[in-house]
């Protein structure tokens, strides 16, 4: 798995989960309206190329604050055999 900025490469497809998921582009917090598509995000890629989930955020006085979190993918973790 790679975090990634998002990219154009992905940016459609996240902003389509997006509006199915969260119902649109914009985003209410603390009374503040956020367009989505204005926000920096991160994307999770998958070893071949497939998109696992997102992070929309916001970065104000110092701090990071989620807007929108998402995993698109259930991601499974093998266990190494113990001998």
């Amino acid at each position: 798995m790679t975090i990634i900025s998002h990219t154009c490469e992905y940016k459609e497809e996240v902003e389509r989960l997006a509006i199915e998921s969260w119902g649109g582009v914009h985003i209410v917090i603390h009374r503040d309206v956020y367009d989505l598509r204005e926000l920096p995000c991160l994307v999770a890629i998958s070893d071949e190329q497939e998109l696992l989930g997102y992070c929309y955020y916001r970065l104000c006085n110092n701090e990071c604050e989620i807007v929108a979190l998402e995993s698109v993918q259930i991601v499974t973790v093998k266990k190494a055999a113990i001998h």
